[in-house]
């Protein structure tokens, strides 16, 4: 694998690792800083809402400025959103952290689109997705199992846990730096001679498929942000000890990586995008079904089901775009910081939305109706087209 493919898969583990970090040091991070839940939860969530903001304009900065120096400054802003916790004595302070790290992520939205079109052929792009496709759920699985461990071993020290992966990342930048190659020169214009620009964004909406496909990803996001966000708290609430909750929960990220990997593997295996999308969604909606009414076995299985269909459409995500029809290595990086800032504003609004109808209806009505966006997100992508790797200018080498 090429240095700078590792480097970029490296750096993009990081930041996912810093989104999710604070999750399970929430309660130490709270008493220290007397925190209500209301500000432990925009701790998490105000990445979302920074990375959908910057998103729609990261495209275009990108097709500016290049890959090579966009994800560089990704990084930088994500290294002083993770070392700005160390000197997090407020709220505010680490408030102002996390803007950062969101600011960073947004930066950082079309960089995996661009990059497989520009350093590989169409029929290795699938695999690279792939990987992108597991990154959020192996930073999970990571974060559940190391950062108590990692904090234990700093001496309590919370701050200095949560500044460790913006000091990876510090060593990451320093060898992305020296990486020759990294940009493939794009053209100024469009085929159709718009420009990498705001209001080639607004021509990129108007294609239906990529409508279909950012409304998908929103509804996706929706109901996963709800339900990673409660779904301890919902089984704790009826009658589970925290720690099995908390093991309960931890088969969501697992079974994802499991779904990620077997799903792109067949998508590479059989050339089929479509058939790994709706029927994905149906396993999310029935999944989180089974949580909310099952038992035991059942509730296990539907989280089972419900992480398994909700990563299992993330190869399908993140190659569809490429093979869309017209698509030029520009529209690319247009597409992907289109839908996925469309997936993080919902998953900013998602679960503050979500507790205040849980309060007045009870988390387990929530769910239920929460799981209907899986509903929606099925039928968007059912009605796309089928994608093939020989569509589209960015396929061509």
């Amino acid at each position: 694998m090429p240095l700078r493919i590792t480097l970029l898969l490296a750096g993009l583990l990081s930041v996912n690792l810093l989104w999710f970090q604070p999750a399970a040091l929430l309660p130490v991070i709270s008493g220290d800083l007397h925190m209500q839940y209301a500000q432990g939860g925009l701790v998490m969530s105000v990445i979302c809402l920074i990375a959908a903001v910057v998103g729609p304009f990261a495209g275009i900065i990108l097709n500016r400025a290049g890959l090579k120096n966009t994800f560089t400054a990704a990084i930088l802003f994500t290294v002083a959103g993770s070392l700005g916790s160390l000197m997090a004595n407020n709220f505010y302070i680490l408030l102002l952290a996390r803007v950062l790290i969101g600011a960073g992520i947004g930066l950082s939205l079309p960089i995996p689109g661009v990059a497989a079109v520009s350093w590989l052929a169409a029929e290795k792009r699938p695999l690279l997705n792939t990987v992108y496709a597991i990154l959020p759920y192996m930073a999970t699985a990571l974060n559940f199992g190391l950062s108590v461990r990692l904090f234990k071993a700093l001496g309590n020290d919370w701050k200095l846990t949560l500044a460790i992966p913006g000091m990876i990342l510090l060593m990451i930048a320093a060898f992305w730096g020296f990486q020759k190659r990294v940009n493939r020169p794009l053209r100024e214009e469009e085929a159709d001679g718009r420009p990498a620009s705001l209001a080639g964004m607004r021509h990129i909406l108007g294609d239906k498929q990529v409508r279909l496909i950012c409304l998908a990803e929103a509804c996706d996001m929706w109901g996963f942000q709800f339900l990673s966000s409660y779904l301890v708290t919902y089984l704790n609430e009826n009658g589970m000890p925290l720690e099995r909750a908390g093991a309960y929960s931890s088969i969501f990220p697992i079974s994802g990586i499991i779904a990620g990997l077997a799903c792109g593997a067949l998508m590479v295996a059989t050339g089929k995008r479509k058939i790994f999308t709706w029927p994905m969604h149906l396993g999310i909606f029935t999944g989180t079904l089974l949580i909310v009414f099952g038992q035991g076995p059942v509730q296990i299985a539907g989280i089972f089901l419900a992480g398994f269909g909700n990563a299992g459409w993330a190869p399908a995500l993140y190659t569809m775009p490429m093979e869309f029809k017209n698509m030029t290595a520009q529209k690319v990086g247009l597409v992907y910081s289109a839908m996925l800032s469309f997936g993080y504003m919902a998953a900013f609004i998602s679960p503050p939305l979500g507790g205040r109808i849980a309060e007045a209806i009870g988390l387990k009505f929530t769910l239920a109706i929460y799981a209907c966006f899986a509903l929606a997100a099925a039928v968007c992508t059912f009605k796309m087209d089928e994608t093939h790797p020989e569509q589209g200018w960015a396929t061509q080498r």
